[in-house]
């Protein structure tokens, strides 16, 4: 959902820009608008991650077990979600970086990375069901997005001379410090109403998905204020943008 909702919407509204700027051979612009664009997803889609990993059976349980999908239903799927949840910063970072390619007007390297990253699924799925049962193909997965995303990014990075590392460092590590943070409070939080709170009831089942939710995003956004992460700003503003609009 995430990469359907928000990354593929940042790469779309990015594609217009890019391309205009490789046209003109404005190379310097050009890795500015990549760097931010990927700074901008980092900040979104590293606690998206966490979140998977810390609430992953409370929104799990709270989504679909009713009916015939039973509590051991929801263990093993939020079993599989402990392996997705990586992939989704690869498959976020794919959608940023293969517009830089299609700006360029080059569609063959995004196919041949493509194609390596499905042998890396292949390889590593065989590798990893037996050990880790239908977590196997959900680690797979995740490490083939990942693989596909560096690969995609190392390559455009030694065609564009550089994507501003330094500076991608620095917002990864703060974002990072602030994600760790959100998961250890989502996840104190949802063990806390685990054992005060009467989960066989929906309604139970929603305070304690969305106090442990706000609390968790709570504690990530004064992080990323108080580490003076900038592109809170550019997120902040086009929040605004949307709000005037509506």
């Amino acid at each position: 959902i995430f990469v359907a909702v928000f990354a593929s919407s940042i790469a779309m509204a990015l594609l217009p820009s890019l391309s205009v700027l490789a046209t003109k051979k404005e190379v310097s612009r050009l890795r500015e608008a990549i760097s931010q664009a990927l700074r901008v997803e980092m900040l979104l889609s590293l606690p998206s991650a966490v979140v998977l990993w810390s609430l992953g059976m409370p929104i799990v349980r709270l989504i679909y077990q009713h009916g015939r999908f039973d509590a051991e239903d929801t263990r093993n799927v939020a079993y599989a979600l402990l392996f997705y949840a990586p992939g989704i910063w690869g498959m976020s970072v794919q959608q940023i970086v293969s517009r830089g390619y299609y700006a360029l007007q080059e569609a063959i390297t995004p196919l041949l990375v493509g194609v390596c990253s499905i042998a890396v699924y292949v390889a590593s799925a065989k590798i990893f069901l037996p050990l880790l049962g239908y977590g196997g193909p959900a680690l797979a997965s995740s490490l083939a997005a990942l693989v596909h995303a560096a690969l995609l990014t190392y390559i455009l990075h030694k065609r564009l001379g550089g994507i501003e590392d330094k500076r991608s460092l620095r917002t990864f590590l703060k974002c990072a410090v602030a994600a760790v943070a959100l998961g250890v409070v989502c996840w104190v939080s949802a063990q806390f109403t685990e054992q005060h709170l009467p989960l066989h009831h929906k309604g139970a089942q929603m305070t304690q998905v969305v106090v442990s939710l706000s609390l968790g995003a709570g504690v990530y956004a004064l992080l990323l204020v108080l580490l003076r992460v900038p592109e809170v700003d550019i997120v902040w503003e086009r929040v605004r943008r949307k709000l005037r609009r509506a």
